[in-house]
């Protein structure tokens, strides 16, 4: 069986992707995140989504 995780972060959080001052923290609190799991096992594959500015949202207007 397999699963997605999907993580949310803000406008902030993706920001520091591309910070000079930010980006080195930012990826390196990722990459052990990701190493973790490669370590055990469980990931089959990983790709981002692209930023957040860009999402549409889709409302239902009647229920």
């Amino acid at each position: 069986m397999n699963y997605t995780l999907m993580f949310y972060e803000s406008q902030d959080d993706f920001a520091a992707r591309k910070d000079p001052a930010r980006q080195e923290e930012y990826l390196a609190n990722w990459m052990h995140y990701v190493h973790a799991l490669r370590e055990a096992g469980v990931v089959v594959f990983g790709s981002g989504l692209y930023a957040p500015e860009t999402a549409a949202t889709v409302h239902l207007s009647s229920g």
